[in-house]
């Protein structure tokens, strides 16, 4: 019989426990046994261990070391360190991308809902501040500059403005709340799985575009669209198709981790960029964004009825 590298680490791993006398810690680690209890003695090791026979024990494992690794080939212990590596960088960087899509998504539908509640009175106060500029420098040639800041002003208010109805639409999820935790469940997972800095070199193009259609879906709360992508990623369709040699497999795996380390401090520094936006500041002060864009609107009719009063004091 011919062991499985990974339980040939563990029973020596056992052994090695056994030997220091800690029997407690080596019990426990025993659990991890019943996936195999089906190979040769290991049924019988973790029975001697349940009635808390450590002598027959450790002789179990040693009788069954050495009888399965005769023929088992050398495996560089570093291979199973590295993917456990990069199965833990790969889990971080889904993470910290997908925070950074949910802020995102978060600061839309909060410039969406500022956009409801005070862009036509917005609107409303740059055109009477361009009216009363424009009167001022009809009377004083020295404020003409005033006059085109607030022309210009009121230009980009209304770029934007046609901007942001495309956006706002784009925040507007038909879902329950269950599935819109069923979308955010769906999008980190498939993260982890079609990331192009997480997959093999040789699938990274074909995971950049899962990823992008896989943001877009998000974007849009299309969660059967989600559903769909999750599905394909989970099927392992990026699988690595290197490590024809364990010299191979290891400089490959060795690459991916640094270039995926490098990938998740970039988005670590991207996120902590969105995290100190002004957007996300008023956001995370204002939990309530009905009441905090009411008082605004307040602020703003104030404003708007002092600028008129000015109007109609500056008319000719």
């Amino acid at each position: 019989m011919t062991l499985p590298p990974e339980l040939i680490s563990r029973l020596q791993a056992l052994k090695a426990l056994l030997d220091l006398g800690d029997v407690e810690l080596a019990s426990s680690a025993a659990t991890r046994l019943h996936t195999h209890r089906e190979l040769g003695s290991i049924a019988q090791i973790i029975e001697c261990f349940g009635a808390h026979r450590y002598v027959d024990a450790g002789r179990l494992i040693a009788t069954t070391l050495s009888e399965g690794t005769r023929l088992v080939r050398w495996t560089d212990p570093e291979i199973t360190l590295l993917e456990a590596e990069l199965e833990g960088l790969s889990s971080e960087l889904a993470e910290a991308e997908a925070e950074q899509v949910e802020i995102a998504h978060q600061i839309t539908r909060f410039h969406a809902a500022h956009h409801q509640t005070l862009g036509v009175r917005l609107e409303k106060l740059l055109r009477l501040r361009l009216l009363l500029r424009e009167r001022e420098a009809a009377e004083n040639p020295a404020k003409a500059a005033e006059y085109q800041q607030a022309q210009q002003d009121y230009d980009n208010f209304q770029q934007d403005s046609a901007i942001r109805e495309e956006e706002d639409a784009r925040t507007k999820w038909e879902l329950s709340e269950d599935e819109q935790q069923e979308l955010k469940r769906l999008f980190r997972k498939a993260s982890k799985k079609c990331h192009p800095d997480v997959v093999p070199p040789d699938h990274q193009a074909a995971a950049a575009a899962m990823f992008r259609d896989l943001s877009e879906a998000y974007e849009k709360g299309d969660l059967v669209r989600v559903r769909q992508i999750a599905a394909q990623a989970n099927a392992g369709i990026f699988a690595s198709s290197e490590g024809v040699t364990a010299t191979d497999q290891k400089a490959s795996l060795q690459a991916r981790v640094q270039a995926l380390r490098a990938a998740l401090d970039k988005a670590r520094t991207e996120l902590a960029a969105v995290k100190q936006s002004a957007a996300c500041r008023v956001m995370s002060q204002h939990s309530d964004w009905d009441a905090y864009l009411q008082s605004q609107a307040t602020k703003l009719d104030q404003e708007i009825e002092r600028l008129a009063s000015a109007v109609e004091d500056a008319e000719p």
